[in-house]
């Protein structure tokens, strides 16, 4: 007789088992990733365990913390990694060690967990990830978990823009800045123009003297379903809007998008949103205007990868998805709950 058992996780204690944690060694897979940094200022050394693998899932890398991470802080190791590899990894086993090295716990994990496809914004030959580069990552996305900032779904985003199908990855390019542009404006924005309380007795007095003299007798022409609209955008009109909001991370972020690709791109963005893919089909189009479409695609995902970088307080190279070369990307000043000053 035989038995067949399946498991998520399987864990083996050590000799060292019920003694104090003094470091952990983590293998992902899904990167090749080496380098020696820190972690919210605990040493961090990443070490290749695989060498060119012919697929991202045959890859992996080993990350060892001298000291405990948190579970901020290891949600944070995990999407620094995936962040800069291109694709979302997924964590294999987790060894645990005394300050003498010896072994506390084994835990081993399922795999599969990865993202499909890759898109980096750090090349080996254009834009490579430096130590420094590595640590301002990781501790800028711990900084923005902390604050309540939803970075973890923004580069959710990113990692799943990876299919190779122009709609899909359009989608969740145009959802990670949606993402970001309303966590910024619930941070660090207005939801409300004015008040509503003051805004309610105004709406009533527009509603009574204007809309309602105007709308009722209107109903027959141009339908109840319309006069309904109507009444809506009025009681919501002291509500800050999408675009107003976009503008204002733009800003605070220091990304001019006022040239006409970039205005273009934004307008992609906005039919993405409202329709889920694009109307007019990529076969349907041009020459001209296919490469186009690709070349927005890339400007979107710049434009995302931009957001992120300058989120967490990145500065540096990185590799411009446009011009297949590398472009700098300089630090800006944040809001004091996001900014390198906080711990």
């Amino acid at each position: 007789m035989f038995y067949r058992f399946n498991v998520s996780e399987w864990v083996l204690h050590g000799p060292a088992r019920g003694a104090d944690v003094a470091a952990v060694r983590r293998v992902f897979e899904g990167s090749e990733l080496s380098g020696a940094t820190t972690i919210g200022g605990k040493p961090l050394l990443l070490k290749a365990l695989t060498e060119d693998a012919e697929t991202p899932q045959e890859e992996q890398t080993c990350a060892m913390t001298i000291g405990v991470l948190d579970k901020v802080q290891e949600l944070s190791l995990l999407w620094t990694l995936s962040l800069i590899t291109g694709n979302r990894v997924n964590s294999l086993l987790v060894d645990t060690f005394d300050d003498a090295g010896g072994l506390i716990e084994v835990r081993h994990q399922r795999g599969a967990g990865m993202s499909r496809g890759r898109n980096a914004p750090f090349r080996r030959f254009h834009g490579w990830i430096t130590a420094k580069g590595i640590e301002q990552i990781a501790d800028g996305i711990t900084r923005l978990q902390r604050a309540g900032f939803p970075i973890e779904t923004v580069l959710h985003h990113l990692t799943e823009a990876n299919t190779r199908n122009l709609d899909l990855d359009g989608q969740h390019l145009s959802l990670a800045i949606h993402t970001a542009l309303e966590a910024w404006n619930r941070l660090f924005g207005i939801d409300l123009w004015i008040d509503d309380e003051i805004w309610e007795p105004w709406y009533e007095l527009l509603r009574k003297n204007l809309l309602r003299p105007v709308l009722k007798p209107a109903c027959e022409d141009i339908g109840s379903e319309v006069v309904s609209n109507i009444w809506a955008l009025g009681r919501h009109a002291n509500r800050s809007t999408t675009a107003w909001r976009q503008t204002q991370i733009f800003a605070a972020l220091e990304i001019d998008v006022s040239d006409a690709d970039s205005q273009r791109v934004l307008a992609m963005r906005d039919e993405l949103l409202h329709n889920g893919h694009f109307l007019t089909r990529f076969q349907q189009l041009k020459a001209a205007e296919q490469q186009r479409r690709l070349d927005d695609l890339a400007r979107l995902r710049n434009i995302s990868h931009t957001m992120v970088l300058r989120l967490t307080g990145f500065s540096g190279e990185c590799f411009d998805f446009l011009t297949h070369c590398e472009r700098r990307v300089e630090v800006v000043k944040l809001p004091t709950e996001i900014s390198s000053q906080q711990n």
